[in-house]
């Protein structure tokens, strides 16, 4: 529902006074503030009790960063997404134009290029298919238009960095699977991606509104090439920093998925079940593992 909405103020106003509400699961931090903000007084003091951050559950499955950078070989990139223009894949295309053979940088890029999109509505079919032609013919980007989760997930245990340069993404799953994995993650700072990159992973910073949407969302082509460029000038600062301190990128992408495995596993499922038991509610079967 939209901010502001009549319908989003309403259902505020049912959770705070209907006392069969429980809990109020938020998915980010991100998430809950933008849930109370509108909110003023004693309606806002209830949500605001009721409510807890309760990440989504991402499993590893395999030990930590199984393949480090070295000084010879590829630098491995994957992006997922199919919402490809609004995640900023384009930024991703153009920083392997530019820098791809310098950096010697290889990227799997698992999208079917959806659009139009809330945030991109002027992306019409003669600009997805430009992009479709110039990624399927780019000698080191393997795209794939649809797979698997279990076949992504080995794809990213073969990846060095998992990037997700969005303009407007309520979350960024992917980018958590990749943390877990072991590969270092990269996003914009748009609204929940901070949270899931951390310290130690690398952030792109874009202009923001309130929402922290990137400014120009749902805005003219002209802003979104723009910021596409920004992206991937950011891009290409990332991978040329780990091209020259590999050492320092393995001992990131070791934290970063240390960090991920407690926030998406350990620590989620103890916040979880103390939901469950603080509201003196057994907990179901199947809500956390064991």
């Amino acid at each position: 529902m939209a901010d502001g909405a009549s319908s989003a103020r309403k259902l505020r106003l049912r959770l705070a006074t209907d006392e069969s509400c429980v809990f109020i699961n938020a998915v980010s931090e991100y998430a809950r503030d933008r849930f109370t903000r509108e909110l003023e007084g004693p309606i806002r003091a209830i949500l605001e009790s009721r409510t807890r951050v309760v990440y989504p559950a991402v499993r590893a499955t395999g030990q930590e960063c199984p393949k480090p950078l070295t000084g010879a070989g590829s630098l491995n990139l994957i992006f997922v997404g199919n919402a490809f223009f609004r995640k900023g894949g384009e930024a991703l295309l153009q920083l392997m134009e530019q820098l791809g053979d310098e950096l010697d940088l290889r990227l799997t890029v698992v999208s079917t290029l959806t659009y139009p999109d809330y945030a991109t509505p002027w992306v019409e079919k003669d600009y997805r298919d430009d992009v479709a032609s110039r990624l399927s013919g780019h000698p080191r980007i393997e795209w794939i238009a649809g797979t698997s989760h279990s076949s992504v997930m080995r794809k990213m245990r073969t990846s060095h960095m998992t990037v997700l340069p969005s303009l407007a993404d309520t979350f960024g799953y992917s980018l958590a699977e990749g943390a877990v994995s072991g590969a270092m993650v990269v996003g914009s700072n748009v609204q929940a991606l901070p949270e899931i990159i951390g310290a130690r992973g690398r952030t792109i910073d874009i202009p923001l509104n309130a929402m922290k949407e990137w400014v120009g969302v749902r805005g003219q082509a002209r802003s979104y090439r723009e910021v596409v460029a920004q992206l991937a000038e950011g891009l290409g600062r990332v991978a040329l920093e780990a091209r020259e301190d590999p050492v320092l990128f393995n001992a990131d992408r070791k934290r970063i998925s240390e960090r991920s495995r407690r926030m998406f596993s350990e620590d989620r499922d103890a916040v979880l079940r103390d939901i469950y038991r603080g509201a003196g509610i057994m907990v179901p079967a199947g809500v956390v593992e064991a």
